[in-house]
């Protein structure tokens, strides 16, 4: 499932020797991310460390070219089994994240350990719908209801929702239904995409195969009507014959 990664960086006056640069804005799920830290004095005394603050946790803390602790927080959370450190101590310590997942969103801070105000960045991952096509034929089989049930999308307000025949679009709306008239019998491959702005791509894009069947029910029910009609339409007339024969007798 694709995803996408919006990276926005706050930057601050630092009062300590710390300058954090975004490399975004924009990530795709599945990618490798860098977060670079660079130290404006390139001091050989100072400690970088790597925060999570919306987890209240430090990541790592590095000393020197050498000395790349992951920390305890670090080692005992999942969320960072995919993290890693690119360590050009003094210039720059940079966090990696690897093979982006949806939980790595978060506020990411950078700032050496006697540092009062750290650089941030806020990561903030969004997500394309996953969908699924529904398909209802109506009571004479002459047409059908296609449904796109979408979930997972982030945000999952204002989704828009395309529906297709054969590849051809045939209406994009924001309710996730679509009626279209078919011919009973016929086999038809309808498709449907949910989008949140996010992602237009194959990640939501679903089809299915649409046959509704030849109604034996609706025929017999077409012929009796066939019958009444002609039997209101014929009555009539043996009647006014019948009236008139004897009449004339």
């Amino acid at each position: 499932m694709e995803s996408v990664l919006i990276l926005s960086m706050v930057m601050f006056l630092l009062s300590g020797p710390i300058l954090v640069k975004g490399q975004g804005p924009v990530y795709l799920f599945g990618d490798n991310v860098t977060l670079p830290c660079v130290s404006a004095t390139m001091s050989g005394n100072e400690v970088f460390e790597w925060m999570d603050q919306g987890e209240t946790v430090t990541i790592y803390s590095v000393r020197s070219p050498n000395y790349t602790e992951k920390t305890y927080g670090g080692l005992n959370n999942d969320k960072y089994d995919n993290f890693d450190i690119d360590n050009n101590y003094p210039n720059d310590v940079n966090l990696l994240i690897n093979l982006l997942e949806v939980n790595d969103a978060g506020m990411y801070s950078c700032n050496f350990i006697h540092q009062e105000t750290p650089g941030s960045m806020n990561v903030k991952v969004e997500d394309p719908p996953m969908c699924e096509l529904k398909s209802i034929c109506n009571e004479t089989n002459t047409g059908v209801k296609l449904i796109c049930a979408c979930t997972d999308a982030n945000p999952a307000e204002g989704l828009a929702y395309s529906f297709f025949n054969d590849g051809e679009l045939l209406s994009r709306r924001d309710i996730n239904y679509f009626e279209t008239a078919i011919e009973m019998g016929q086999e038809y491959t309808f498709g449907c995409r949910g989008c949140n702005d996010v992602n237009y791509g194959s990640a939501s894009y679903v089809t299915e195969a649409v046959k509704c069947p030849e109604n034996s029910g609706f025929v017999v029910w077409l012929i009796v009507v066939i019958i009444v009609a002609v039997v209101c339409a014929v009555v009539p007339v043996l009647l006014y014959v019948f009236a008139t024969k004897v009449r004339s007798n």
